[in-house]
């Protein structure tokens, strides 16, 4: 099982920055309870924290977090304020029924914190608490 994309990997589309409706609050509560979570997300989370910046693969996200909708937990996590990209490769298997194959991988840009401290740096950012 491959564990980087290869080099014919695609970005399917842009996702909504959710992270730019939430409140200073909102980012910090989401960035304690992913820290000490147990749930899926929170396990995610912390694989993709752990990975920071290099590309996690959906497999290894689904065993970890026992979920075969990994998509869903991306998503609670994009809702929480982190920045995540998807990389997707559609390839065609050689054979009978010719079959096509999708692998995706995830790699966290951003966490909750990471934006807070963006925000922070910026003058007139209009903080929410």
């Amino acid at each position: 099982m491959s564990t980087e994309p290869t080099p014919t990997a695609f970005c399917p589309r842009e996702y909504k920055p959710y992270w730019k409706d939430l409140t200073d609050l909102e980012l910090q509560r989401g960035q304690a309870n992913l820290e000490r979570g147990t749930s899926k997300t929170a396990t995610v989370f912390q694989i993709l924290r752990h990975r920071k910046g290099q590309w996690t693969d959906l497999p290894r996200l689904g065993q970890a977090a026992r979920c075969r909708c990994v998509s869903a937990l991306i998503a609670m996590l994009r809702k929480r304020g982190c920045v995540i990209e998807n990389l997707t490769d559609k390839h065609n298997n050689e054979g009978p029924g010719e079959e096509w194959e999708v692998k995706s991988w995830y790699k966290l840009v951003k966490e909750p914190k990471d934006v807070l401290a963006e925000r922070d740096a910026q003058p007139n950012a209009g903080n929410l608490l």
